[in-house]
């Protein structure tokens, strides 16, 4: 295995994105190694995601932008609290602590 590093690059897409292809992108770099990388407190919606990486020739270029869309979180069937948050007219937050 030749990869010493790769790169992935992530954001929320929306119809308000820039047109800079470049532009509000979150990017991390990570060691060989790293197989899996969890993200979490991830916004509803679509993400856009790619990825680079680092060989002994230098870097790849960047990937193909994949689309993918985190399912939302369920509400366990037992909970300790549930905490609603009135955001606005037509948006609340829920969180909630799981059983003790």
């Amino acid at each position: 295995d030749e990869v010493s590093k790769w790169r992935v690059k992530y954001r929320l897409h929306s119809p308000h994105t820039p047109a800079d292809p470049d532009s509000e992108w979150i990017e991390l770099e990570l060691r060989h190694f790293t197989r899996e990388l969890p993200l979490s407190n991830l916004p509803a919606g679509q993400h856009h995601f790619k990825v680079a990486i680092e060989t002994p020739d230098g870097w790849s270029d960047w990937s193909s932008v994949v689309e993918c869309e985190p399912p939302c979180p369920q509400v366990p069937s037992k909970l300790a609290a549930l905490l609603p948050e009135v955001l606005g007219v037509d948006e609340i937050k829920l969180r909630w602590s799981p059983p003790l």
